[in-house]
């Protein structure tokens, strides 16, 4: 499993996080209206481990992490979500690489990821 990920496959890997991010947060949103959303899932979540190189048997470990991060980032304010989404999205994909290390260096995730962890990476309001 290789994690030095080329700048190409890093920008589209970015641009998968964005249209994950972006579709989740829309259907949270139909869902909170009482709409039927089972058909817009668009579950890009293997899409994206594939692109960053994480083996199949890690898919489930790190399904349960990305899970927790994307739902905290999600639950964000809109006005704050769409104003930093790109930071969101970096800053997940910067956490999924370090995730993905760690599982290939280790085999399993020691410590769960938290939100205030992740928003240790890089600030948004500077």
């Amino acid at each position: 499993m290789e994690t030095n990920i080329e700048p190409n496959t890093k920008k589209e890997v970015i641009t998968l996080i964005l249209a994950d991010m972006r579709n989740r947060k829309l259907v949270m949103g139909l869902d909170a209206v009482g709409l039927s959303t089972d058909e817009f899932n668009s579950n890009l979540t293997e899409l994206i481990f594939e692109k960053m190189g994480i083996a199949k048997q890690y898919e489930v470990l790190a399904g349960n992490w990305y899970e927790d991060i994307i739902f905290n980032i999600l639950n964000i304010d809109l006005n704050t979500f769409r104003e930093h989404q790109l930071f969101f999205a970096i800053t997940l994909y910067d956490a999924l690489q370090e995730k993905s290390r760690e599982l290939q260096t280790e085999g399993m995730i020691k410590s769960k990821f938290t939100y205030l962890q992740l928003a240790g990476f890089r600030r948004f309001d500077n």
